[in-house]
């Protein structure tokens, strides 16, 4: 993919037919992490208050829950983008697992749900150009539920054949497990986004999240339809509607894929990393950090020293990105940030 740069076992931006032999460290510890953007329309609404509402009521960083989301709701959440799922027996799975892969029974997985992380992961409002719409746009994944399974099944990789400087691998009924593991837990990423956007949609704007056209895109997976991994990047089969975020003063993309075979029916998931982290901490200024956010008109209490390595400066050029997703991406409405929010 054009966004690609280098990872743990595999670079990100890489995908790749299933086989019979599979690396737990090419997915890695945020299965299941991708990107929902939400058409609120032409809503109105004072910044401070929206950012007020997501720091008192998205908990961020590594902060869970007091108190874990009801059932009935998260049926409800559930139901807006899979009608044949009981939200109970789900929730029993993730316990299973969850109790498996951990040692023990943790309540955390629970409150865990509706929570954003930390990280590249963040809330967004956007401008649809040449539109008074509204996006709300949520980036993040399973949370330390993720980060258990990946290390579980990475262990026993490791167990199993050795070490493998990073690509140890699973089969036959080991591959099985790990496969049916990160189907529960990419189901649990995706209800994580939707309740953190029905908690927003539904309590600060007053409307239904299941009323309102939402794209999708997942970018840390295995896709069971066609059986394709996907290691930050994202499905683009022919009409599928997909979103790329590039960075906090560009904003994203809302598409349609190609369908092109060449590139595994995929596209980038981003723009992709210029400096690594650590690189972005030593090299960056935080005046530039923060007049370029100003100089963009994106509100955001978020542009401070530990969000640094997040500055736009630290990924790829967007339309360098563009140029290059012709081939698989087609182009539908671009939008703008006016509002950020990430963990401090």
């Amino acid at each position: 993919m054009p966004d690609v740069h280098s990872g743990k076992s595999s670079v990100i931006g890489f995908t790749s037919t299933l086989s019979d032999y599979i690396i737990p460290n090419v997915i890695g510890v945020d299965i299941g992490c991708g990107v929902l953007a939400i058409d609120l329309g032409p809503v109105e609404f004072e910044f401070p208050a929206v950012d007020k509402f997501i720091h008192e009521k998205i908990p961020a960083g590594f902060e869970i829950r007091k108190e874990s989301v009801p059932s009935p709701q998260l049926q409800e959440i559930m139901n807006t983008f899979d009608k044949e799922t009981e939200i109970k027996k789900f929730l029993e799975s993730v316990k299973q697992v969850s109790k498996k892969v951990s040692g023990k029974q943790k309540s955390s997985v629970m409150k865990s749900i509706g929570t954003l992380g930390g990280g590249n992961h963040f809330i967004e409002l956007d401008q649809e150009d040449g539109s008074k719409n509204i996006w709300l746009t949520i980036h993040c994944g399973s949370r330390n539920f993720g980060l258990q399974v990946a290390n579980y099944h990475q262990k026993k990789a490791k167990s199993l054949v050795g070490d493998k400087k990073g690509l140890e691998y699973l089969e036959g009924e080991h591959a099985k497990e790990y496969l049916e593991d990160m189907k529960v837990a990419q189901k649990y990423a995706k209800l994580n986004r939707r309740t953190i956007a029905d908690q927003i949609v539904h309590e600060f704007f007053g409307l239904e999240l299941s009323k309102l056209d939402i794209v999708e895109s997942i970018h840390n997976y295995i896709d069971f339809e066609d059986n394709i991994i996907r290691k930050g990047a994202i499905s683009a089969r022919k009409g599928e509607r997909l979103v790329i975020p590039f960075n906090m003063a560009t904003g994203l993309i809302i598409g349609f894929g190609k369908g092109n075979e060449e590139y595994n029916c995929s596209g980038p998931h981003g723009s992709g990393r210029l400096l690594s982290r650590t690189q972005a901490k030593q090299k960056l200024k935080m005046s530039d950090f923060q007049k370029i956010m100003k100089d963009s008109n994106v509100y955001s209490t978020c542009v401070v020293n530990s969000t640094i390595d997040e500055a736009p400066f630290a990924y790829k050029d967007t339309d360098t990105i563009l140029k290059f997703i012709e081939p698989t991406v087609e182009i539908e409405k671009r939008l703008k940030p006016i509002y950020n929010f990430k963990a401090k």
